[in-house]
């Protein structure tokens, strides 16, 4: 069982590099940092000026972010401890000082989130047993839960990774993480799966919704997927080749974000570090590359300021980028592993969780961060 255990980690941490990389070798986990006060540091780089932003150690091993616009709180997955038999915690923090609010203590660990504001639901996505939770926005308890179980073709469990929920039509979006692409369906109330879609060319590693052209998107090995959110079947594949002849790393697109003004798709490319593919989203062509740092993980698109972020887990900056121009308006340093991203209600606030390096074996995991950033500051 152990050696299942760790195989199982070990097959799952690439996938999970932008929801965080699946610790899956780390004994033991430190405290959390509850009682400690979120501080100020100061940040610097291509265009900043120093300024204040705010840091809470919060928990080892904390994965996905989301914000809830009613509440003005964020919700941060932690994991806690791998291989002790216990499940982890969802965090709620204010919005404004990351004070904790409240601590929702789960059965299983958790890695991804996602949030129906008009339905009033927490969905937490527990990878390591394919199980998805829906959790009372306001009350932390649990609505419903489903398991999502399939095989792949050497007859092994295709884990779950992101959750993405479509609050106008009702409805959670989940991808697997196999050698080929699988997105589930479900009806948001029920959890019950309306659609499987398993496509043998493509992965189905980053999730990114249109919803004025009701499009889902799904980005993997160098390609982005284009479907109809409602029926999964694809209508268009943005592929891109090798950087040139004798590449032996292919590229590959961990996550993708989608503007919904232009209908233009953003896809970090993280196996090379070569930043931001931009694609025409009618035609797949590709209009830009914008180098960001190595590592590209976590994206998002702020359509209020007319910004993308990149949170470079490598290279342990943030990106600010113009979504027009694509130039880069700010690079800020928050070590060591920044990761996943979520924006304010008002488009003026960043969230960030910044890991750290992975515990050596017997050692304590450390606790990790969530950063708050004050975007008109800046």
């Amino acid at each position: 069982m152990q050696a299942s255990f760790f195989f199982t980690c070990r097959a799952l941490r690439m996938a999970w590099v932008s929801l965080a990389v699946l610790v899956c070798l780390s004994p033991a986990a430190g405290a959390a940092g509850a009682s400690e006060p979120a501080r100020s540091i100061a940040v610097t780089g291509v265009g900043a000026v120093a300024e204040p932003v705010l840091a809470q150690a919060l928990a080892p091993n904390i994965y996905e972010v989301v914000y809830s616009r009613a509440l003005d709180a964020i919700f941060v997955a932690s994991a806690g401890t791998f291989g002790d038999g216990k499940g982890g915690v969802v965090y709620q923090l204010d919005g404004d000082t990351l004070a904790i609010q409240r601590t929702i203590e789960l059965p299983l660990k958790p890695f991804a989130l996602s949030l129906d504001e008009r339905a009033g639901v927490l969905y937490v996505g527990h990878s390591l047993e394919s199980t998805v939770l829906a959790l009372d926005l306001a009350t932390g308890q649990v609505r419903g839960q489903v398991q999502l179980i399939r095989l792949n073709a050497e007859g092994e469990p295709i884990h779950t990774r992101q959750l993405l929920a479509d609050s106008g039509t009702g409805t959670l979006f989940v991808g697997g993480v196999d050698r080929t692409g699988i997105i589930w369906q479900l009806d948001g109330e029920t959890l019950a799966v309306r659609k499987v879609r398993q496509a043998p060319d493509g992965k189905s590693i980053g999730l990114a919704l249109d919803s004025r052209r009701g499009r889902l998107y799904s980005s993997g090995t160098a390609a982005v997927e284009v479907m109809d959110a409602n029926r999964l079947q694809r209508e268009a594949y943005f592929r891109v080749g090798k950087r040139h002849q004798d590449d032996e790393r292919q590229r590959y697109f961990v996550n993708v974000a989608v503007d919904e003004a232009s209908g233009r798709v953003f896809a970090n490319e993280s196996s090379n570090s070569e930043g931001i593919f931009v694609f025409e989203g009618e035609t797949g062509k590709l209009l830009d590359i914008v180098p960001t740092g190595e590592g590209p993980v976590g994206i998002r698109l702020n359509p209020v300021r007319n910004e993308i972020y990149v949170a470079n887990r490598g290279a342990g900056t943030l990106s600010i980028v113009d979504a027009s121009t694509y130039r880069i308006k700010h690079s800020l340093p928050l070590p060591v592993h920044p990761n996943s991203l979520a924006i304010g209600a008002d488009g003026q606030v960043l969230y960030v969780t910044v890991k750290q390096p992975f515990a050596a074996l017997g050692t304590t995991a450390p606790v990790e961060q969530v950063v708050r950033i004050d975007l008109d500051g800046l």
